[in-house]
């Protein structure tokens, strides 16, 4: 067994998670204790009545350890510590001491003595030394802290950088793995078997191979909990209000020991007991009690000397130093008691719970199940499985099939089965305690499996725009489903222009997609007619869509007609009266066609602000210009503009077809805007009745802006008082105009530039004979 003796490494507190108990418990069996036989007569070992040497010890006793078959002290000689070691023999026999373990010396101070091992502190070096018989003997260091198990075939040793592992004691072979966040001391191993406390949970370990069991723990009513002594079933855990013993058996609820006459100090277990010690206040010496777990009642077997004590490898004799300085045995097994295995007799309960409808075909239960847990000693054994069972209705069926056991024997709370769509699966459940007790069939609980497909809407283009020979058509869709979407399926088929429709394509990429959309790629003049089915998550399949189908368009659209009236005359003028602010309503009017159909025009506009301006770039005026539905569209001009147009289509798969050919118009300039004999004269037309005059000896018309042209436009008066005028822009002589004639009538008159080159200068018409020249519009054309 571990050492007892007391050491502040040994006080590690660890927090625990559990229900306490009562202060005592009755006995197994439900009876009153039988009455306590009388108090052990303790075996003298030897003597050392002072701190002077005696026969047989070299000093007084500061240590003790015992085996099941030796006694292991550390004295204080006059050179100095020393550890002895002697067989344990009747009483009335003298032991015969021996400072060596075998053939191994020992030497430093004594920690523990458990089988065939002793365990020592070699303080100049700052280790633990374990020291062994068998084999011939031998000795390994392990780190300081370290503590020796029960029976010394394993020891707990720290491992960095924080926890600590069990070994084996003579060959230092792992059995454990690194258990992090607790020292070592708070790691108690006894035999084959380790218990700490973990996470409010008592955990024991079988050690080879290390199999970790849970259990219940308890929690202390103010700090955390310590692990004391593992002893038979027992775990002897020491909380700041007392200390209690774990059950590993779990079948007692944890118990509180009697609070004696004083605290409890270096517990220790034994079969059904705990053994300590208890020092009165203003006392020398302590009282070595034995306390049953069972029954509550209190003997003490002597009187100590030291702060500890030390029970051998059966836990069934407990050594220690009584007042007199004398090393003693005291056997305690007439008190000792294995306790009662389980006697739980109360079957769990089950209850089981399922989403009313189930959008997958995979059907989860939960299962909840209890065990009574209401007796004042012994603890609920705990639900060791669950067995579930099922039965199912197909869809459309009135009658359900026989019960199905779904995983029986397992421990787990939910399962999983998988049912038809449509169908109607109903679940009971029932458990089966630790101590065998099977619980009744718990109330049906029933799930119905969605059985309606979805609703499936798709869309497609009707045309698509062929880019660099190729078209991409792209189907999209979108479903309804009360359980949720899980894939789709498409299809499509093409027909070539002039062609039948080919056969149904299921592409790969296009089966059980969670996609929205997909895409083929066809030649220009193909027609993809696609078609989608959907699926829900508990498999309900959609029927195909209705096809939509996308044309792949790859011709242009053109402009079949593109016109604008080429001149007008002051006279259509708005507000004629207003020369400068006088403005001109011009629509330009433009047609397209396309094998698809044209579904909107571009128009862009070049145009001058007034008659000295230049042509503009080409512009949109308005965001309606750039996508019209309209084939015309409408500017208003002021008086000597001149505007230009041009159209291009779009197709509705996209399609942009080539700019129309320019198309120019012009306005006419009132005479107001020369520097010229104007006078009121009929003009021959509605508007301003106003006119130039041109004759020698009066003013030399010209314009008063400068103008860039390749063609001057003017509206001249013949007749038989008509003059003849020389027409100039700039320096460039354009010709001359004779409006003699045996009629009077107005006409209009164009002169080009040589080569048709545009020049730049005023307008000037000059006289030439007799006669008078009359306007009533000129216009210089860009």
């Amino acid at each position: 067994m571990s050492s007892h003796l007391p050491s502040p490494v040994r006080r590690v507190r660890q927090r625990l998670v559990t229900v306490l108990l009562a202060l005592a418990l009755l006995s197994p069996a439900g009876a009153p204790a039988a009455a306590a036989p009388p108090d052990p007569d303790p075996v003298a070992v030897d003597a050392a009545a002072s701190e002077e040497s005696t026969p047989g010890l070299p000093g007084p006793v500061r240590r003790v350890a015992l085996t099941d078959t030796s006694v292991v002290v550390e004295v204080q000689s006059p050179t100095g510590p020393k550890i002895l070691t002697s067989p344990r023999v009747p009483e009335g026999t003298p032991p015969t001491w021996s400072d060596a373990w075998g053939s191994q010396p020992l030497t430093g101070s004594l920690v523990a003595a458990e089988g065939d091992v002793v365990h020592t502190h070699d303080p100049g070096r700052g280790v633990d030394v374990l020291t062994w018989r068998a084999d011939g003997g031998g000795k390994r260091d392990v780190p300081a802290g370290s503590r020796l198990g029960g029976s010394g075939s394993f020891v707990s040793v720290p491992a960095a950088p924080s926890g600590v592992q069990v070994q084996q004691s003579v060959s230092g072979a792992a059995v454990s793995p690194v258990l992090t966040g607790m020292p070592a001391t708070t790691l108690v191993v006894d035999g084959t078997r380790a218990a700490r406390l973990l996470g409010g949970f008592k955990v024991v370990s079988d050690v080879d191979p290390w199999t970790d069991t849970l259990g219940r723990g308890i929690t202390c009513e103010a700090g955390a909990a310590a692990t004391q002594d593992l002893g038979g079933r027992w775990l002897v855990v020491a909380c700041p209000e007392g200390v209690y013993a774990l059950d590993q058996a779990d079948a007692y609820r944890p118990v509180r020991l009697a609070a004696g006459p004083a605290p409890l100090t270096d517990p220790s277990a034994a079969a059904g007991l705990v053994l300590g010690l208890e020092r009165r206040p203003g006392a020398e010496t302590s009282d070595l009690v034995a306390i049953s777990i069972l029954d509550g009642s209190r003997r003490v077997l002597g009187t100590s000397s030291l702060p500890g004590i030390d029970l051998d490898d059966s836990r069934r004799a407990a050594a220690y130093v009584d007042g007199a300085g004398t090393v003693r045995v005291v056997d305690f097994t007439q008190w000792t008691a294995a306790g009662a295995d389980r006697t739980d007799v109360t079957a769990p309960t089950t209850t089981v719970s399922t989403d009313a409808v189930s959008t997958t075909l995979e059907v989860t239960v939960h299962l909840t199940s209890v065990d009574p847990d209401t007796d004042p000693v012994f603890l609920a054994s705990g639900i060791d499985r669950n067995e579930v069972r099922y039965r199912s209705r197909p869809a459309g069926s009135t009658t359900f099939g026989p019960y199905v056991a779904e995983n029986s024997g397992n421990t787990g709370t939910a399962r999983v089965v998988t049912a038809l769509a449509g169908s109607r699966t109903c679940f009971s459940a029932r458990a089966v305690d630790r101590a065998g007790n099977v619980g009744a069939w718990s109330a049906e609980r029933c799930s119905d499996v969605d059985g309606t497909a979805p609703v499936v809407k798709a869309s497609a283009p009707a045309t698509v725009r062929a880019v660099g020979g190729t078209g991409r058509p792209a189907l999209t869709w979108s479903a309804t489903d009360a359980g949720g979407i899980g894939s789709s399926d498409v299809r499509y088929r093409v027909t070539p222009r002039g062609g039948v429709p080919g056969p149904y394509q299921y592409p790969r990429d296009g089966q059980q997609t969670t996609a929205t959309t997909f895409a083929v790629s066809a030649a220009p003049g193909d027609t993809v007619c696609f078609a989608v089915r959907v699926r829900d998550l508990a498999g309900n399949l959609s029927a195909y869509s209705s096809s939509r189908c996308s044309l792949v368009d790859g011709t242009l659209p053109t402009i079949t007609s593109a016109t604008v009236p080429r001149y007008f005359s002051v006279s259509a003028a708005q507000n004629p009266s207003g020369a400068v602010d006088a403005t001109v309503p011009v629509a330009f009017s433009f047609a397209g066609a396309d094998d698809v159909g044209v579904a909107s025009y571009e128009v862009q506009l070049r145009r001058t602000l007034g008659r000295d301006g230049a042509l503009s770039g080409w512009t949109s005026p308005g965001p309606s210009w750039k996508t019209t539905t309209a084939t015309r569209v409408q500017v208003d001009l002021l008086l000597g503009d001149q505007a230009c147009f041009r159209v291009r289509a779009r197709d509705k798969a996209g399609n942009v077809g080539d700019w129309s050919t320019m198309v120019c118009t012009n306005v006419a300039s009132s005479v107001q805007f020369l520097q010229a004999h104007v006078t009121s004269g009929s003009t021959g037309m509605s508007g301003p009745q106003i006119v130039a005059s041109v004759y020698q000896g009066g003013i030399v018309a010209r314009s008063y802006e400068v103008q860039t042209g390749r063609i001057v436009r003017l509206r001249v008066k013949t007749g038989p008082t008509a003059g003849v005028m020389a027409v100039h822009l700039g320096s460039t002589h354009l010709g001359t105009i004779d409006g003699r004639s045996a009629t009077s009538a107005w006409k209009y008159v164009s002169l080009r530039t040589p080569g048709s080159v545009a020049v730049t200068g005023q307008l000037r018409l000059e006289p030439v004979g007799k006669g008078i020249s009359q306007i009533s519009e000129w216009m210089v054309i860009r």
